[in-house]
């Protein structure tokens, strides 16, 4: 049987313990509870616990309350969900106690009626409790054994109590954030597995040497799509400038004019008037077919001239 004086000598050697753990565990466990109150039209007043009042509370039906377990809270350190009806009272009293030392805390769920704290109650059991992420859910109904795989009971036949008939109790343990539900991370298998790894890596690494120059014969292929530079082939338009060779051939008619020019010699000659009627007549021919026999005959004529005036000379 666990004695109301046992819990206080525990609140008396809590101090101590706390003393001993190190500032670096700033993970806390915290606790959700919820009152659901069945049945009880009308709650009484708050009903106090023995153990560090002032440090009390009491949780009114249908609602909930969110207490961080730090160090600074006593062993013993309570709640009341109390309700009633008819003049006959329910009164549900939680206590939590913490064993940094066994790494334990404890939560007592007193369902006697009339009583606070009583000896005979069900309580959950969390060990761990400050590895962070680790969490756990209870929930006593009226008149259920939902709890039992999570509760112990002290000293009562060894049978499992039931909440009281009135009441509904459930709340949630968590190391750290109460929402939270994250699983703790295995640190130790991690560091295990990750020093395995690096080790085999080191034969594989002469196999990924073989693809590495395989990956720059890929992109040789992409070089492919250089070809697109074809459009280039606009260089077409030169086939443009072949136009500009028939113009050439314009330029050689052109040079037959100039042999004309040997006719100034003409106006040396101003006695005779039936030379220009000759070259009057071959521009006329000219303009009409312009024919290439036609620009023989004036050079027939010159060479005529040329007989005539040397004969004169003579």
């Amino acid at each position: 049987m666990v004695s109301f004086s046992h819990l206080s000598r525990l609140a008396l050697a809590f101090p101590v313990l706390v003393a001993a753990i190190p500032h670096d565990l700033a993970r806390f466990p915290s606790l959700r509870i919820h009152n659901h109150c069945l049945d009880a039209p009308v709650c009484s007043a708050p009903i106090l616990p023995e153990i560090a009042p002032a440090y009390s509370f009491a949780i009114a039906p249908g609602t909930s309350y969110n207490q961080p377990l730090t160090p600074e809270y006593l062993n013993g350190l309570g709640a009341t969900i109390q309700c009633s009806r008819a003049g006959y009272e329910g009164v549900t009293g939680i206590e939590w106690t913490r064993e940094p030392a066994l790494g334990k805390l404890s939560i007592n769920l007193s369902n006697v009626k009339g009583k606070v704290f009583s000896d005979h109650g069900q309580s959950m059991y969390m060990h761990g409790y400050d590895v962070w992420g680790s969490c756990g859910d209870a929930i006593c109904g009226a008149g259920d054994y939902d709890c039992k795989d999570i509760y112990e009971v002290h000293d009562d036949a060894r049978g499992m109590r039931t909440c009281s008939a009135d009441t509904w109790v459930d709340w949630h343990l968590c190391a750290g954030d109460p929402d939270s539900r994250e699983e703790p991370p295995l640190l130790p298998l991690d560091g295990q597995s990750q020093q395995p790894e690096p080790e085999e890596p080191e034969p594989v690494e002469p196999a990924p040497e073989e693809p590495e120059p395989e990956e720059p014969e890929e992109p040789e292929q992409p070089e492919q799509p250089e070809q697109p530079e074809e459009p280039e082939e606009p260089e077409e338009p030169e086939e443009q400038e072949e136009p500009e060779e028939p113009e050439q051939p314009e330029e050689p008619e052109e040079p037959e004019e100039p042999e004309e020019p040997e006719e100034p010699e003409d106006p040396e000659e101003p006695e005779e008037p039936e030379e220009p009627e000759s070259e009057e007549s071959a521009p006329e021919e000219l303009e009409a077919e312009e024919p290439v026999p036609v620009e023989t005959q004036p050079e027939e004529n010159d060479a005529e001239q040329d007989e005539a005036e040397g004969e004169q000379q003579e």
